[in-house]
């Protein structure tokens, strides 16, 4: 096994995804000094609820009933609870986009 790189993205191929652009969305909205990836990490790391919330809202997750709780104890990995009292059908939130 080698330890060259295999692919690299082409700028343009970076900038139009849809990991660009939620990085892009978290830094301006939080005032973080750059949309890097680094920065988010750590920011989601510091800010666990709110970078799951916006995760939620920016995958425009479709439900019945919106979540009561977003975690109730981050502390127990595995263990936690995640988005309680949450109502959504999975297969139409992985199938309606149909990419």
């Amino acid at each position: 096994m080698t330890d060259s790189i295999l692919w690299r993205p082409t700028d343009k191929y970076k900038t139009t995804s849809a990991m660009y652009k939620f990085l892009a969305y978290i830094s301006e909205k939080y005032h973080l000094p750059d949309n890097e990836y680094y920065t988010i990490h750590k920011w989601s790391v510091n800010n666990t609820s709110m970078f799951w919330a916006e995760i939620w809202d920016w995958c425009d997750i479709h439900y019945s009933q919106y979540y009561e709780q977003l975690v109730d104890d981050s502390s127990k990995m595995p263990g936690a609870k995640w988005f309680s009292g949450a109502r959504l059908n999975f297969a139409e939130n992985l199938l309606r986009r149909r990419d």
